[in-house]
């Protein structure tokens, strides 16, 4: 069972996690190798915690499965927060219009709740304030931002 000190640390028990793999018809390896989202706790092998955006280093995140599957919206987001780190806006803008973000209303979604999650003052929630309102910025008449895309384009 979890507890309220566990989301304090990040960590969470491995069992937790298999049974959350299992429930996403996913093999637990997975979470830690090709989705690459956890990794071992510092306090013990037992605990597992997820690894923050920068720290996720797969070469296909953000990008469709091998068998064409869209990727998870949470990977999307770590994608554009890792290409805007590294400032160069072509990068983050043809992404988003590769996967057809740009007026993706569930994208924008996760993106308001995962900066409602971040800590305030963190470089997290600074880059996601950032990337926000890019996305925003996109939204308003005259913009020239390409807009092109679908979730489901590679």
């Amino acid at each position: 069972m979890l507890h309220r000190n566990d989301f304090k640390t990040g960590e969470a028990p491995a069992g937790a996690c298999i049974l959350y793999s299992l429930s996403c018809n996913l093999a637990d390896s997975e979470l830690a190798g090709r989705l690459d989202v956890l990794e071992r706790g510092a306090s013990s092998g037992a605990n597992l915690r997820l690894k923050p955006w920068h720290r996720r280093k797969g070469r296909n995140l953000g990008d469709p499965d091998a068998d064409g599957r869209p990727p998870p919206l949470v990977d999307c987001i770590h994608k554009v927060m890792q290409l805007w780190k590294t400032g160069e806006q072509s990068r983050v803008d043809a992404y988003l219009g590769r996967r057809g973000l740009w007026h993706h209303e569930l994208f924008a979604r996760v993106v308001q709740a995962v900066i409602e999650l971040a800590e305030a003052g963190s470089e997290e929630r600074a880059v996601l304030e950032s990337i926000q309102n890019h996305l925003q910025g996109a939204a308003r008449p005259g913009s020239t931002v390409a807009r092109q895309g679908s979730l489901f384009n590679t």
